[in-house]
């Protein structure tokens, strides 16, 4: 493949180089993130742009992390965009994973994008209360400095916005239990299950409110559900070892930890649980099983 722009080999439409130039003079063709020629490119920016860019085929690839930090740079120059939804989606692929690493070997800390993110956000939010994609940013960012009442403002936002969304719904109940709201938690994982009765994780979520308030009971029936969904989460079969332990069923609560094990065969706390059961019901010859089994897979002893 070749740059449009500019002919050089590149595994992309456009290669670094031009891809950076185009972030950086062109950003009304932020409105237009298709790959444009010149039968296609708006008047506006043929006014602006034509001498330029004449008969080029143009191309604003957002998979482009050269392209989002030039954009973030132009907004904190002070550059407007005419288009904020393009731009709070621009902001969103900067918070994805995949790009932090690459953007943190620029001169720039990550708290910056932070607040750069967090401005971009309320600018938009400014005009239009309803931008889904500015809520998201927020919420994502006050997650991340503690900031959990900002936080559950802007999901309690998005679950408006987006009431058939249940990842938001789930967000919102783990910020409550976060917060020590357990029974406002429930609720919010409640609101999950009504749409999506077979969500282990909501389940799950429910069990651990009920463990923190030592209803280790109820909260072993919840595991129970959740495994019925998926019996390959090893944390629910550990967690439901812990409440078994807890109301002295050690049987039960022996066969979880090593359902755990099998699951994840690093996970430190399911042998140690598994070892003391064993050792105190006299069975010696498995706790030792299970201290070779954790030396095989850590390289470490308990």
């Amino acid at each position: 493949m070749t740059c449009v722009i500019c002919g050089a080999d590149t595994p992309r439409n456009l290669c670094g180089i031009c891809s950076r130039n185009v972030a950086l003079d062109f950003p009304l063709l932020l409105k237009y993130p298709r790959v444009l020629s010149e039968d296609k490119v708006p008047d506006e920016v043929m006014r602006k742009f034509g001498k330029k860019y004449e008969g080029r085929k143009l191309y604003v690839d957002y998979g482009d992390v050269l392209v989002v930090n030039e954009i973030l740079r132009a907004w904190n120059r002070g550059e407007m965009f005419e288009d904020p939804g393009c731009l709070a989606t621009v902001v969103c692929i900067y918070m994805q994973d995949q790009y932090a690493d690459y953007l943190r070997n620029f001169d720039l800390s990550d708290d910056y994008y932070l607040e750069l993110a967090e401005r971009v956000a309320r600018d938009i939010l400014a005009s239009n209360d309803r931008c889904a994609e500015a809520h998201h940013n927020l919420a994502v960012i006050y997650l991340r400095r503690k900031d959990h009442d900002r936080a559950l403002h802007h999901l309690g936002k998005l679950n408006e916005l987006l009431p058939e969304d249940v990842h938001y719904m789930m967000m919102r109940g783990d910020v409550l239990r976060e917060m020590g709201r357990w029974g406002a938690a429930i609720q919010a994982y409640n609101e999950v299950l009504k749409r999506e009765p077979e969500r282990a994780e909501a389940w799950k979520k429910i069990a651990m409110i009920l463990m923190d308030k030592e209803k280790y009971e109820e909260a072993e029936k919840v595991f129970l559900k959740a495994l019925e969904i998926d019996n390959k989460d090893w944390e629910s079969w550990y967690l439901r070892g812990v409440c078994l332990r807890k109301m002295g069923r050690w049987g039960g609560a022996l066969q979880a930890f090593e359902n755990a094990i099998a699951l994840n065969p690093r996970h430190r706390e399911s042998y140690v649980n598994a070892i003391g059961i064993a050792e105190e019901r006299g069975l010696n010859e498995k706790a030792d099983k299970l201290r070779k089994k954790f030396q095989q897979a850590t390289g470490g002893a308990l």
